[in-house]
């Protein structure tokens, strides 16, 4: 808003965008296109820097040609950048390679998760959302799995009795929904999502990692015989 002041321009809309700029369709940051759209002269985007406004090339697709209409400007303040239907090319460079680094910066984020998710893998922890029956928690500062005391004896119960072969995976799930309990995926358990339950080897000491058996260091709560 300081910067709009000294460059004599009227704030007519803020957006605050708070949507990934890597995954998906970016619905606010369209409305903003679209709302820039409607208006009958051209609307400066100002923004703080390039990669608060976007990671990727395939925004700039978008605003290339609505910057060559004059339809929109661009203004990237610490990054010293306005940009309109008349930039050099030298300008337009900039704002390229901007964005080239911000995307970078993505990519290096996303091999710095897989390298911590195969480290964790490595040493036989659970990556992810902990199955039914344990719980995702922080200790000193570390994510890890520990067993939810209070759903573990029902999911241990569910193992032992269909083992009898006279309780069905019907009458296990709806067991399962009258206690209340959800999957972790955070929906009621129903018959398929049950089977699936039952048909996990975590619950015997191993996790199955695209399509390998790996052994993991969480307490277990069956045996694999049972």
């Amino acid at each position: 808003k300081d910067y709009c002041a000294r460059k004599g321009l009227v704030v007519e809309k803020v957006f605050s965008i708070v949507e990934s700029s890597t995954q998906g369709t970016r619905k606010q940051f369209h409305q903003m296109l679209d709302y820039i759209k409607e208006q009958k002269e051209c609307i400066a985007i100002v923004s703080d820097t390039v990669d608060r406004f976007q990671r990727s090339f395939k925004e700039t697709l978008e605003l290339n040609p609505m910057l060559n209409e004059g339809e929109v400007e661009l203004h990237f303040i610490s990054n010293g950048l306005a940009l309109h239907k008349n930039s050099s090319a030298s300008e337009k460079t900039m704002w390229s390679m901007c964005v080239l680094m911000a995307q970078n910066y993505v990519l290096q984020l996303s091999d710095n998760t897989k390298r911590g998710l195969n480290q964790k893998i490595k040493d036989g922890e659970w990556p992810s959302k902990a199955p039914v029956g344990y719980k995702n928690v922080t200790i000193n500062e570390k994510k890890t799995v520990v067993v939810d005391e209070v759903i573990a004896p029902m999911v241990k119960m569910v193992f032992e009795r269909y083992a009898t072969g006279t309780y069905s995976i019907d009458k296990a799930a709806e067991d399962f929904k009258k206690a209340g309990i959800i999957s972790c995926r955070n929906v009621p358990f129903v018959a398929s999502n049950m089977h699936k339950m039952i048909s996990n080897p975590f619950y015997y000491g191993v996790m199955e990692v695209k399509g390998q058996l790996i052994p993991h260091v969480h307490e277990p709560l069956i045996t694999k015989e049972l």
